[in-house]
């Protein structure tokens, strides 16, 4: 169960990828080197063994690989968990979490679907949740040209090729973006103004 996302946008994703290791272009990168990344604390070159066996055997540690690359590793590792212990143990339920209630020595988490999930621990691992819509002065926010949500389906069609668009905010997102204009051969002007000026 996923906290802080419209159900809509869950079912895009697959267990343990999220909006980060969900994309699918392969110029969306990591940003830190195959060499640095690993799921297990004790074996720091972890991901690193995983790519050269499962994906490239050329990887180096300072390889910049795609998010996706990484996106597949978690995946493989929650299978690899599941397998090894009880397959009936573990469900993906395709829901948000909307509330929490703590009753005797059980915990009840509220989905948007109205159904109740009971549980005796909660992880609450909830990633990053979608922007707020910045305070600027003339910016509709119920305008169908504004996406306060960068992975909204729909973010990049119907542009202008030759119009122009403005992100707010300049972070690794606003280079995701960019270069994803840039490979839909977008010719337009493309601004990037920080959300903390």
């Amino acid at each position: 169960v996923v906290a802080g996302l419209k159900p809509s946008l869950i079912q895009a994703f697959a267990p343990g990828r999220g909006v980060a290791y969900s994309a699918q272009a392969r110029f969306h990168l990591l940003n830190v080197p195959a060499g640095n990344m690993s799921l297990l604390a004790e074996v720091p070159d972890h991901f690193l063994k995983w790519t050269r066996k499962y994906y490239d055997a050329s990887v180096q540690p300072r390889s910049f690989l795609a998010r996706t690359v990484f996106g597949d590793y978690v995946g493989w590792f929650l299978d690899a968990a599941i397998a090894e212990g009880d397959p009936e143990r573990f469900s993906w339920i395709k829901d948000a979490a909307c509330g929490l209630a703590r009753e005797d020595d059980h915990w009840h988490v509220h989905c948007a679907s109205g159904r109740v999930l009971p549980a005796n621990a909660v992880v609450a691992a909830t990633g990053n949740f979608p922007p707020a819509s910045p305070r600027l002065p003339g910016l509709n926010v119920s305008s169908r040209r504004y996406f306060p949500f960068a992975w909204s389906r729909g973010t990049l069609e119907d542009l202008s090729q030759t119009g122009s668009v403005l992100l707010i905010g300049s972070g690794l997102t606003s280079v995701d973006l960019t270069m994803a204009l840039k490979s839909r051969h977008f010719r337009g002007h493309i601004y990037i103004v920080s959300r903390h000026g």
